[in-house]
């Protein structure tokens, strides 16, 4: 399992694709982009917290492999990524197209630890 947790990290910060501006990926829209604008003093304050849960949820994220053998594993590998996934979508739309590995990855780790319950319930 921390396998398919450690994919899904690295598939919310690395994938990207090529568009008419150049190479675009999801580690340039969550951080450093925001960091420019912010060092630029552009930002409002609703997108300001909203990149910030944005970065706490992604943290959250990051934190589930620490915690693959907890007995709330199976709620914090539903709800942790569900936010992930909403609150980037809400932060920018289009990012949803470029977070389709994770969502995929994400998916293949339900259900594996669907399975892993099963299995558990079958050998008592």
């Amino acid at each position: 399992m921390k396998v398919l947790v450690f994919l899904m990290i690295m598939f919310s910060t690395i994938t990207g694709a090529t568009g008419n501006l150049g190479f675009i990926s999801l580690y340039n829209i969550e951080f450093i982009g925001p960091i420019a604008i912010l060092k630029s003093g552009n930002y409002n304050l609703s997108t300001l917290v909203l990149w910030i849960v944005l970065v706490l949820s992604h943290l959250a994220l990051i934190s589930l492999i620490f915690l693959t053998k907890s007995n709330y594993f199976k709620a914090l590998l539903v709800w942790v990524p569900l936010m992930f996934l909403v609150i980037f979508i809400v932060f920018i739309f289009w990012s949803f197209f470029l977070l389709t590995p994770f969502i995929i990855v994400w998916l293949i780790a339900l259900f594996k630890q669907s399975r892993k319950e099963v299995k558990l319930k079958l050998s008592i």
